[in-house]
């Protein structure tokens, strides 16, 4: 009944002269012995944001219905 998640970021560094875009990628995977239906959140702190602007702070993507041992990617633009 698990849920594995991993995620990377980058650049891993960031420079305050420079706003550049941050990017987030996640892979879920279905442990589990049965189907989920997943819905993948990302709330992120005031300093960060996944736009140039930093406008962006979070996102909410559904993932739908991820079977078991399946491994669903996602990657903002």
């Amino acid at each position: 009944m698990s849920v594995n998640i991993n995620y990377e970021l980058f650049p891993l560094r960031f420079s305050l002269k420079v706003k550049e875009p941050s990017k987030l990628t996640v892979k879920v995977t279905n442990g589990g012995l049965k189907a989920k239906m997943l819905t993948l959140e990302v709330v992120l702190p005031e300093q960060l944001g996944l736009d140039k602007g930093s406008l962006n702070k979070g996102l909410r993507k559904r993932l739908g219905e991820v079977k078991p041992n399946e491994t669903v990617k996602f990657e903002t633009p």
